[in-house]
This record gives structure tokens, C-alpha cells and sequence, in this order.
């Protein structure tokens, strides 16, 4: 009787402590999870690596934890540089340090496109409701750009800053006037998505590419915006300081060099998502995350960086040259 009560005592007594050590155990490991959770989060968040030409370092990286995607444009003149992410929010930061110089909402919808003005007092961002919005390089609004083709996903502004192109999804270009905020031409240039656009130095032409099967990269008179050539299949478009060599990448095509009158001059077969020139070099990123430099015009390969699988979205240079920023998509990058 006695050591029956005892047992029941003892066993009593310890229950407690039982569900005291289960609780506390659980507890850490729920915050833990979450601690977890929260780290891999980050590290899969977009973000906007700095890179220098020079040795392909890595400056600096902006992430974002709520965003999932981010296009960039350099300042023609300053070390800043525009983003604009998937939450309809355009930030203004200094480069490299990464420090937020100005921040606004333009609108509710993804930004899809961004570029500055050559004077860089004014900046475009295009979104996925259509709308191409003016701002001052400060972000403030000055007007409207209004079409109903879709997403504007490529934007493209004339060396005079008069003319803003703009490429939407429904494959239509249109032209717009700055000065009136009137469309000047709108015609069907793509069979699917227009996805990159770019002006020659004398603005002369406008190079347009789209990311459909058979949708191949054209130029365009702009001054009467007629067709002048088609090249090959291609998603990413460019042109180099000086305008006189044209650049086009894509998956099926790789990496191609042409002059300004659509004469092939070099090739190579790097499946490419973005090509951007840089002074007598080009820069390519592949659908693995990897970017490359190729020399101009021979399309020779040289550096490559390694970008751990994370797909580069979109690119821009510095005024200088030196500096390069690219937009990775959100994915997860164990280093």
C-alpha cells in the first residue's frame, strides 16, 4: 500500500518535469524552423549583384525579401542606379554602398521595364498594367504614357530624349513623344512578347527582339519606323557605344555580332538570355546563371562568372563602363 502511493508519487512528480522538458523542446524547435525558414528565405530573395568588368568582383548585392524579380538602369551620368521590383516600387541607390536615395510607389502592379533619359533628369518605368510612367530622376510623376497592349516589358529611349519606344507583350511597339506624352507610331513589330529594345548613337535605328520561336531580332528606320532587316532568333538586343556593331543573343542562336547594316561579323554558341555591350567587350548571360565576356567583333570568350544558378533577369552598365548590374531571379543560392 505505502510503496504503491510512493510509486504513484514519484511517477506524479515527474510528469510534470516531462512536460515541461516537451514543451520547452518544442518551443525551440518551432523557433528555430522559423529561424530557418526566415535565413533560406533570404538567401532565395532576388537581388542586384554590383559587379566590377575589371576582375568580375562582386561590389556589393541589394536584396529584396518580399519581391521576386527587379530590373536595373544605371544613371548616363552618376554612380546611381535605378530598381524597380514586383511591388510597383522604384528605388533610387547610390552604388556601391547600396544606399537608398529615394523610394516611391508608381503603381500597384510589377515594374517590367526601367531606363534613364540620356540628360538623366527623367527616367521611364514601364509595368505589367500597361502604363509607362515619366519621373523625374528624384522619382516624382510628370505623366502618364496610356496603352492597352499589355505589359510594357522593353523600353527604349532616343539619344535626343525626344522619343521613347516602348515594347509590350502583345508583340505592338509604340513611339511616344516625351514632350506631348502622344504615341507617334504603333505597329505590330513581334509575333509574341517584345523583350528588348535599344537605339543606335544616332538614333537612326531601333533594334527590337522578342522570346517566341521564330521571332527574330529587326531594325527599324526610325524615321519612318519601316523595316530594314531581320537577323535571327533572339530575346536580348544592343548596340555598342559607338553604334557601329549590333549585338543579339539568344537560346537557339547564342551570341551574335553584326554590323549596322546586318552583315554577320562573329558568332559563338552560348544560349544567352541578356547581351549587353560594354566598350570593346560584350557582356552575356546564360539560363544557368552564368555571365560571360566576349571581346568585339571577334566574339572571342574571355572571363566568365558564375552566378550559382540564379537566372539573370536583366542588366545594365555605368556611364563609365566599369560597373555592371544584374538582376538574378529568386531562387535559392547556397554559396
Amino acid at each position: 500500500m505505502h510503496s504503491c502511493l510512493r510509486k504513484r508519487f514519484r511517477y506524479g512528480s515527474i510528469q510534470p518535469r516531462v512536460l515541461l522538458v516537451c514543451v520547452l523542446f518544442l518551443g525551440i524547435s518551432f523557433l528555430a524552423w522559423h529561424v530557418l525558414q526566415a535565413y533560406l528565405y533570404w538567401r532565395a530573395s532576388p537581388m542586384v549583384q554590383i559587379v566590377n568588368v575589371a576582375d568580375y568582383s562582386t561590389l556589393y548585392e541589394f536584396r529584396y525579401g518580399k519581391s521576386s524579380a527587379a530590373v536595373v538602369a544605371f544613371h548616363p551620368k552618376h554612380r546611381i542606379i535605378a530598381i524597380g521590383d514586383d511591388m510597383g516600387e522604384v528605388k533610387i541607390c547610390s552604388v556601391p554602398d547600396g544606399r537608398v536615395i529615394h523610394v516611391a510607389r508608381v503603381c500597384s502592379k510589377q515594374v517590367e521595364s526601367i531606363v534613364f533619359f540620356h540628360s538623366g533628369r527623367l527616367l521611364a518605368a514601364g509595368s505589367s498594367d500597361g502604363v509607362v510612367r515619366l519621373l523625374t530622376s528624384s522619382t516624382k510623376p510628370i505623366r502618364n504614357l496610356k496603352s492597352n497592349c499589355g505589359g510594357a516589358l522593353s523600353l527604349a529611349v532616343s539619344p535626343d530624349d525626344n522619343v521613347v519606344a516602348v515594347g509590350y507583350e502583345t508583340g505592338k511597339i509604340i513611339s511616344w513623344s516625351t514632350k506631348t506624352g502622344k504615341p507617334i507610331k504603333s505597329w505590330k513589330a513581334h509575333i509574341g512578347p517584345v523583350t528588348s529594345m535599344a537605339y543606335s548613337d544616332d538614333g537612326s535605328l531601333l533594334a527590337s527582339s522578342g522570346d517566341q520561336t521564330g521571332d527574330k531580332a529587326k531594325l527599324w528606320d526610325s524615321a519612318n519606323w519601316s523595316l530594314v532587316s531581320q537577323l535571327c532568333e533572339a530575346s536580348s538586343v544592343g548596340f555598342t557605344a559607338n553604334g557601329k556593331v549590333f549585338v543579339t543573343g539568344g537560346r537557339s542562336s547564342g551570341v551574335r555580332i553584326w554590323s549596322k547594316h546586318g552583315k554577320i561579323l562573329a558568332q559563338c554558341d552560348l544560349p544567352a538570355v541578356t547581351v549587353l555591350p560594354v566598350s570593346k567587350q560584350l557582356v552575356a548571360s546564360t539560363y544557368g546563371g552564368m555571365t560571360t565576356l566576349h571581346e568585339v567583333p571577334k566574339c572571342s570568350r574571355g572571363r566568365a562568372y558564375s552566378g550559382n544558378g540564379a537566372i539573370v533577369r536583366h542588366t545594365s552598365i555605368s556611364s563609365d563602363g566599369k560597373l555592371i548590374a544584374l538582376s538574378r531571379e529568386r531562387r535559392l543560392i547556397i554559396r
